[in-house]
């Protein structure tokens, strides 16, 4: 349920957001996503704590389902605070005219037939490119998200209570967040809101660090890579999955285009990650580095085959 949200947030910012600060608004939306992770990985802890503290004076076992009560109660909060004071458009609350001259706003209706936006997301072949390169991203995101802490235990024995592992916690939402938001930033201050060319250039270096950390031999050396790892892939997942939607359906169909593309990150994790299973199965962790690289360069050849487009909508001029 909760990936029906992604499309709503990123249809009504498709509207409230001129084409030249979307980049910079998917790594705002980048930075919400990884400061909740970061939130529930000190928040949800807490509340264990609270009912390991609370069975000493025979409180029942069944409190422990405070852990998703409460995630609901905050989630029901948003919801009513949404429907409320959220508008779809700009022209819902008075605003006339915000982004003049773009053409991305010059029809001020959000809704399409089900037909046209279909065919106009499903035709346009950039849409099926951004579609692969972000399954690339998922294979390396899940795996570093996913996988972590069974890296840590079984390569450096680390204890999943201790410091290092808290830090690790904050870190990783820490520095994914950072990667969001100056990803964004670039691509709309320095190449006139073009992702595919900033997205590239990431994979890119993405590939540089999964490689240089095939060579660490230190339990700090990987705490820093891992980082590093969560920087640069998220950098390219709010970049593909918010920012392109938005320039690619527009208005009326950026939910669509969201949908289309967010749902291949997750195609991209299963395979890989059942792939990633096997060679740890079969090969060790000393393959675990060297399974990601190809998903870095991929995604990194994909988007320098589109880096030369002034727009990613269909039928657009290079």
């Amino acid at each position: 349920m909760q990936s029906f949200g992604a499309p709503g947030f990123i249809k009504i910012n498709a509207a409230w957001f001129s084409e030249k600060e979307r980049g910079t608004f998917a790594g705002i939306f980048g930075c919400m996503i990884n400061l909740g992770r970061l939130l529930a990985n000190k928040l949800l802890p807490a509340l264990l704590a609270g009912f390991t503290f609370l069975a000493m004076w025979h409180v029942p076992p069944q409190h422990w389902r405070w852990l998703f009560w409460i995630p609901s109660g905050v989630a029901t909060v948003v919801a009513v605070a949404l429907a409320v004071f959220v508008k779809d458009t700009p022209e819902e609350v008075g605003y006339r005219n915000l982004f003049a001259g773009e053409a991305d706003h010059a029809d001020a209706d959000i809704r399409g037939d089900i037909r046209t936006v279909f065919w106009q997301i499903i035709s346009n072949p950039v849409v099926w490119i951004m579609a692969v390169a972000y399954a690339c991203t998922g294979a390396v995101r899940q795996a570093v998200d996913q996988w972590f802490p069974r890296y840590f235990e079984e390569v450096y024995h680390l204890d999943m209570t201790g410091a290092q592992f808290q830090w690790l916690g904050f870190l990783i939402p820490a520095a994914a967040s950072a990667g969001s938001l100056l990803s964004g930033w670039i691509s709309d201050r320095f190449f006139g809101a073009r992702r595919a060319p900033v997205a590239g250039w990431i994979y890119f270096l993405q590939t540089v660090v999964i490689l240089a950390a095939t060579q660490i031999q230190t339990l700090n050396w990987a705490l820093a890579f891992f980082v590093m790892i969560a920087f640069t892939v998220n950098s390219t997942h709010s970049l593909l999955g918010p920012a392109a939607a938005m320039d690619i359906g527009g208005r009326k169909a950026a939910a669509f285009a969201s949908g289309v593309i967010d749902s291949f990150q997750y195609f991209g994790a299963a395979a890989a990650t059942l792939g990633l299973g096997w060679v740890l199965d079969h090969k060790g962790w000393g393959y675990y580095f060297y399974y990601l690289i190809p998903f870095g360069i991929l995604g990194g050849i994909l988007m320098y085959s589109i880096a030369d487009r002034k727009s990613l909508k269909k039928g657009a001029a290079h």
